[in-house]
């Protein structure tokens, strides 16, 4: 079962991988590197040493006495800074079927809008989990 498991969850990384690296992604990213507002602060720089050194979201947040979707949003910063997000940060937060869900409706938007993603998902997931997927697009999708 274990095997089964697995090449399923590499059949949905392989996925999630090859629609990131789309030019649609690479459409909505262009915009955002753009704007100063996403560019990794000294502080996003601080969370991107403690996730190198194995810290997930939570316990990043609580050590340096921040909300989830601060971090979140640093994460964001991060890889549109060029930063690598490793999926194993993003899974632990949001299962791959689940990621892929929210692509697809990233994709059908043709935009990152947050609050389009939770209405057209019936609000299953938090802005955070949203902002980790796009994360983990921007970080596949280096063009």
């Amino acid at each position: 079962m274990d095997l089964e498991n697995n090449n399923s969850d590499n059949e949905l990384r392989n996925r999630i991988v090859s629609e990131s690296s789309q030019d649609w992604v690479f459409d909505l990213i262009r915009p955002l590197k753009s704007n100063r507002r996403y560019q990794a602060s000294t502080t996003a720089e601080n969370t991107y040493d403690l996730i190198k050194k194995g810290y997930d979201i939570d316990e990043i947040a609580k050590m340096r006495n921040l909300k989830v979707g601060t971090i979140t949003r640093h994460i964001i910063s991060l890889s549109l800074s060029g930063k690598e997000i490793p999926h194993t940060l993003v899974d632990k937060n949001i299962p791959l079927d689940q990621q892929m869900k929210i692509i697809k409706v990233l994709k059908e938007n043709g935009s990152f809008s947050k609050k389009a993603v939770r209405n057209a998902l019936a609000n299953k997931y938090t802005y955070s989990q949203i902002d980790l997927v796009i994360a983990l697009m921007i970080s596949y999708n280096r063009k």
